[in-house]
This record gives structure tokens, sequence and C-alpha cells, in this order.
């Protein structure tokens, strides 16, 4: 099995993904890992590869704005592991789209999309602007 994080080269050695363990309560009959538990998988490991980036202390509060996803393959119980790759596509002021692919052990993609995250305060309960820093970490060379 593969390490927990994988290299994402423009980041200089910082992790491009995480692997999710599947649990027994996403899959069905038929042993397919469900179309919800796959958002739930991206979700998590979208949590993990921020807090990481980041350099967050407890979890990097944010709200997702949109998310699409293109079902490609099944997941199986089998499988054992969802690996989640993400990538920013664009840093705004308060808002960061990012590329995700859920593949398989086997390199087999599940499914791909992107998502819009903001960045979120939660003692206002609303969106705030990225600090530069998280701007400087979020916004690799040439996008």
């Amino acid at each position: 099995m593969r390490g927990n994080r994988g290299t994402l080269p423009i980041f200089g050695g910082m992790t491009s993904g995480v692997d999710v363990e599947i649990r027994w309560s996403d899959v069905d009959a038929y042993g397919h890992v469900s179309h919800i538990a796959i958002v739930a998988l991206a979700e998590h490991a979208r949590s993990r590869w921020l807090d990481t980036l980041l350099e967050s202390d407890g979890t990097w509060d944010y709200a997702i704005a949109r998310l699409e996803l293109d079902y490609r393959a099944p997941l199986l119980f089998a499988d054992r592991f969802a690996h989640v790759e993400l990538a920013p596509e664009r840093v705004g002021t308060s808002s960061v789209t990012l590329a995700e692919t859920v593949s398989a052990p086997d390199g087999r993609v599940v499914a791909e999309g992107r998502c819009v995250i903001v960045a979120w305060d939660a003692a206002q309960a609303r969106s705030r602007p990225l600090t530069g820093g998280e701007r400087a970490k979020l916004n690799p060379p040439g996008i």
C-alpha cells in the first residue's frame, strides 16, 4: 500500500494526496462504495490535506460553495482505501478552486471533480478573506 501522502512537485515535497480508508458503512450489498460515500471520502481527504498544507494547529475552517463530481468507475470495499489527489486551480480573495481526483489503489480513476471552498470565520459564521500566508501556500507558481 502506498504511504499516506503523495508528492506534488510544485509544492517542493508538499503533499498532494491523501489515502482514506473505506469503511464498511460506505458500501452497499454488492460491495460498491456509494456515491455519497465518495463525496465523504473526498471531504475527509480535503480537510486533512488543507490542515497539512496550511500547517494548521486544528482544523482549518472552510465552507464548500460548489462541488462537481463526475463518476468514472466503481470503488469497491475490497479496494480498502481511496487515494484523493488535490491541486489548487484558482485562488481568489476568500475562495480556492481545487481539482480533485479519487482513485483506487490500482490507479483506476473513480471520480474527478472540482470543489470551490471558502475560508470561514467560525466566530462570525461567514466567509473571510484568505491571509497572505494562506494565499502564498495555496497559490503555487503557474496558477
